[in-house]
């Protein structure tokens, strides 16, 4: 809904049922939303309420120690974000930037009390003929309250897959001990992206990528160690559809921490923008 003012405010309803590697997520939502646009030039300032019901079953405890269950969580998002690129997926110069901090409480009703603190940040630069040169960086923290009661490790962050390291499976980069069977996610993750882009057929809205990703998750008792994280790189092609953003990537590793190969890759496909 658009008051035919910088103000916009909406809402979703929604069914969704999730497979993660090792349990099924499916839940029914609510979301509410509101946002007031040109605070500043090219800022937005929002707000998200949201609540679920959702269920966490086919629980496969051999591989992980996620509580299943039935939940219900109500949780709010203010945001505020900055936005001046010239165009929102294939951009050649502008910048980016958004923060958030995600509260979900039981004095809210929950079940389940966290917050979770996310930051992001990109630029993208003209270099030279029609190559754009593009930097991402983006970290999060997951402060977990339920006092070890429940597991809620789909709230946990993992690295791997078309929007953050390429190359690695999306919950290849994770906090799983050596020699140990049990996947978990981290409570804290630092990703870093910095691309190459080039027009190949610049009418129809296709592009080329050439990419290196860096990234890893963290548990709340470990350090950040930039040296040593996970890396890859390698090429995407992207297109401006008119069905919608389309993404096809090829990405090998470059640095696999003992644990992946170097040179091992994958492809990724996906419908939507990247950040």
């Amino acid at each position: 809904m658009d008051f035919d003012k910088p103000i916009s405010a909406g809402f979703n309803i929604y069914k969704l049922e999730k497979e993660f590697e090792y349990f099924e997520r499916n839940a029914i939502g609510l979301t509410l939303r509101s946002s007031y646009r040109q605070l500043w030039d090219y800022t937005t300032i929002g707000v998200e309420y949201n609540v679920e019901d959702f269920e966490v079953e086919n629980v496969e405890t051999q591989y992980t120690s996620v509580t299943e269950g039935d939940f219900f969580t109500a949780s709010i998002k203010p945001y505020i974000s900055y936005d001046s690129r010239n165009h929102y997926f294939l951009p050649t110069e502008g910048i980016f930037s958004k923060v958030s901090v995600q509260y979900a409480g039981e004095f809210m009703g929950g079940d389940i009390d966290y917050t979770r603190y996310l930051a992001e940040g990109g630029f993208w630069i003209p270099l030279f003929w029609k190559f754009t040169g593009a930097f991402h960086v983006e970290g999060g923290y997951l402060d977990d309250r339920t006092n070890g009661q429940i597991d809620i490790d789909w709230e946990r962050f993992y690295l791997g897959g078309i929007n953050s390291v390429r190359g690695f499976d999306k919950y290849d980069i994770n906090t799983r001990e050596p020699g140990q069977s049990i996947l978990r996610g981290g409570e804290k993750f630092v990703q870093f992206n910095a691309e190459l882009i080039f027009p190949l057929q610049e009418e129809q809205g296709v592009a080329g990528v050439l990419f290196y990703d860096r990234g890893d998750v963290y548990r709340t008792s470990e350090s950040i160690d930039l040296a040593k994280q996970y890396s890859s790189a390698g090429f995407e092609l992207r297109w401006n559809s008119p069905m919608g953003p389309i993404r096809l990537a090829y990405g090998f590793v470059v640095e696999g921490q003992d644990e992946f190969k170097t040179g091992d890759g994958q492809f990724d496909f996906s419908i939507g923008a990247f950040f």
